[in-house]
């Protein structure tokens, strides 16, 4: 499969009016195109209609995309030396040289260029200036070469602009020699001409070409069975002319509409012609005999009795295409035209998955991409598609190009996708469910954060939501294990060596421990990536996860757990203001001496912040979370009394919707 890319351009004079790049600029190219190119999004999104659009261009243009890249350093250059002359050396630029007419239709020849430093040598009474005009003129005319391609200024305009340019620099380059031999200070001019010369030179090489290729369109709707009956013939021809008109496409030699129902007619003519025709459909059987009826012989024949496709199998029963499965029916479909048309044709193709199994969407893609009939052609294909078993088998391979279309109002931004992205399939709206993996993850720092964080949800969702989320279906806890979050990246552009985090799991909720002023660095990173939609990051306002625990719950645990007075517990007044940022093990302490409760020890050794001993980590997290799946006394109103618990769940509680509607 080649993999070079290119741009596909269409110039400014024919861009899309309605489709935008994610500059929000007019759309004039689809970048790095490749054989196989997917459009991506969600329905009315306009991706068939794009592709429509596409293929009713009658010329197209293959660009290096370095070209573009070359335009714009030669255009940066010459604003430079133009800023530079006009400030520092207004003299040197002599705009009487040439007329601006003359300084178009000028061309710098050797001859002409050697004739002007002659002059120069043997008259030195006669000023030789830059002529800056001259130089604007023809990086313009090669920036107008590629920017404004166009069917009247194509015509090798590129390949003359830089001939002329070229011929340009070379002269202004010799000229510097002479005029300022050995002088720095005039050096920077030298360096930024040499500089676009060597631009120019990379671009001699690159290609800029027009393609008027021979088009297939093969629409969603389709089917290979032959229509019967007094109006067959009409009824044969309805859905294509319905298809013309509705979509305002105009059938000609070279663009031809399939959409199978003259599947019989096609097989029928094609047998009866000459050799060299009828050896098209060759390669054709060899694929269905290999992939279908295990290496033995298949031949397709028209049946003309029953007006249909019979499948001639060596030493089997033959086959009616009919009394196949609809899912290899529209396979051989899609791929009869692919592999009976001329080389290098483009193929434009509508949801080429519908009727098909996972294992037969990823079987087409897989024969696009290696079949060696299908390579030696050099076709292009155009494919719109809510697949994402296409991607399984495109996504690693240089052959594939994605492009995901969002809408913008009445019009549609394209993007090229570079690479192997969760946001491809967040276009295509998959859901992790439909693969047997969650919908979406909650991370926290260990098990008690999980039985804090999960118990606290489900007071929330026992109230607000008819029926629970289910856990490990609707959504997951993954522990991370403190530290250990610095392996982790959560960049999608990133290219570190650390775990990507988006490939274990897209849509991701990171909560983390608030802890002491050393953590702000790491807060302010993490908030960073947070999207708004599949990547939240959230601390726990409070210091720590034992922070967010409702009064309520707190005097239960003091009454169950550590046996303290119910009494005594019941009149203390027990506020969240009073431990939200204060060490929990250090403000458990506090409590048992004003509660009057044996002596214990709830502050972990050696600890500076105060913090839960792991023990009463573990018990304090577990009767959290068995008196909220239990105790339906435990009411949201009693988790809100701890203003931070109700912002930090709300939040999880909000991001575990939106990823399971």
């Amino acid at each position: 499969m080649e993999t070079e890319k290119k741009d596909l351009w269409f110039g400014e004079n024919g861009g899309y009016q309605e489709f935008y790049n994610e500059k929000n600029e007019t759309l004039i190219k689809v970048p790095s195109i490749s054989e196989v190119n997917l459009f991506l999004g969600k329905n009315n999104s306009r991706k068939s209609r794009f592709l429509r659009q596409l293929m009713q261009k009658k010329r197209h243009w293959l660009v290096d995309s370095l070209i573009l890249q070359g335009v714009q350093e030669i255009e940066e250059i010459y604003k430079k030396i133009n800023t530079n002359l006009k400030k520092n050396h207004p003299n040197l630029i002599d705009r009487d040289l040439w007329t601006k007419e003359q300084a178009s239709s000028y061309r710098v020849t050797p001859t002409a260029k050697l004739i002007e430093l002659e002059l120069l040598l043997t008259n030195k009474n006669r000023d030789v200036n830059f002529n800056i005009d001259l130089l604007k003129v023809k990086c313009t005319n090669l920036i107008r070469s590629v920017k404004e391609i166009s069917d009247e200024a194509y015509n090798l305009a590129f390949q003359d602009s830089i001939i002329a340019l070229s011929n340009v620099l070379n002269y202004h380059l010799e000229l510097t020699k002479i005029l300022f031999p050995n002088n720095e200070k005039f050096e920077y001019i030298f360096i930024d001409l040499f500089k676009m010369k060597v631009a120019v030179e990379k671009m001699e090489i690159l290609e800029l070409r027009k393609l008027t290729p021979s088009k297939i369109y093969i629409p969603s709707l389709r089917m290979a069975r032959n229509i019967t009956g007094n109006s067959s013939n009409n009824y044969q021809t309805m859905l294509k002319d319905d298809l013309k008109r509705k979509y305002y496409i105009s059938e000609s030699e070279e663009l031809k509409i399939y959409d199978g129902l003259d599947y019989y007619d096609k097989i029928l003519k094609l047998r009866n012609s000459e050799k060299k025709e009828r050896k098209k459909i060759d390669a054709f059987e060899e694929f269905i005999s290999i992939t279908f009826f295990e290496g033995k012989s298949v031949d397709l024949v028209a049946d003309i009795d029953k007006k249909t496709i019979r499948l001639l199998i060596e030493g089997d029963e033959d086959r009616l295409l009919h009394d196949l499965g609809d899912g290899i029916q529209n396979l051989l479909i899609l791929l009869y035209p692919i592999f009976i048309c001329e080389p290098e044709t483009w193929i434009f193709i509508e949801e080429p998955e519908l009727y098909m199994h996972p294992g037969m969407q990823s079987l087409f893609i897989q024969t696009l991409l290696t079949n060696k009939t299908i390579k030696k052609k050099k076709l292009k294909f155009f494919i719109v598609t809510h697949s994402n078993h296409l991607l399984d088998v495109g996504i690693n391979n240089g052959g594939v190009s994605f492009y995901t279309f969002s809408n913008k109002g009445e019009n549609s931004i394209i993007r090229n996708t570079l690479s192997a992205n969760s946001n491809i399939l967040n276009e295509l709206g998959v859901t992790n469910s439909s693969v047997l993996m969650s919908n979406c993850s909650v991370w926290v720092e260990g098990i008690s954060d999980r039985l804090f964080i999960n118990g606290l949800l489900k007071v929330l969702m026992r109230e607000k939501l008819k029926l629970e989320f289910t856990e490990g279906y609707n959504y997951v806890f993954l522990e991370y294990a403190g530290n250990n979050l610095v392996h982790y990246d959560f960049d999608k552009e990133s290219e570190s060596e650390n775990i990507k985090s988006f490939f274990l799991t897209n849509k991701i909720f990171l909560l983390s421990d608030k802890d002491g002023p050393n953590k702000d660095a790491k807060h302010k990173q993490l908030e960073k990536y947070d999207d708004g939609l599949n990547f939240r990051y959230q601390n726990t306002i409070s210091k720590e996860i034992e922070n967010l625990i409702p009064p309520k719950i707190l005097k239960m645990f003091l009454i169950e757990h550590l046996k303290a007075n119910e009494k005594r517990v019941e009149e203390y007044e027990i506020k969240y203001a009073d431990y939200k940022n204060q060490g929990f093990g250090t403000y458990l302490e506090s409590l048992a001496i004003e509660l009057n409760i044996s002596k214990k020890i709830f502050t972990s050794t050696g600890s500076h912040t105060g913090a839960l001993t792991p023990y009463y980590k573990t018990a304090l997290s577990n009767f959290l979370y068995q008196k909220c799946i239990g105790d339906e006394t435990i009411t949201w109103n009693d988790v809100a009394k701890n203003e931070n618990s109700e912002t930090v769940i709300t939040n999880i509680y909000d991001f575990i919707v939106r990823h399971n509607r």
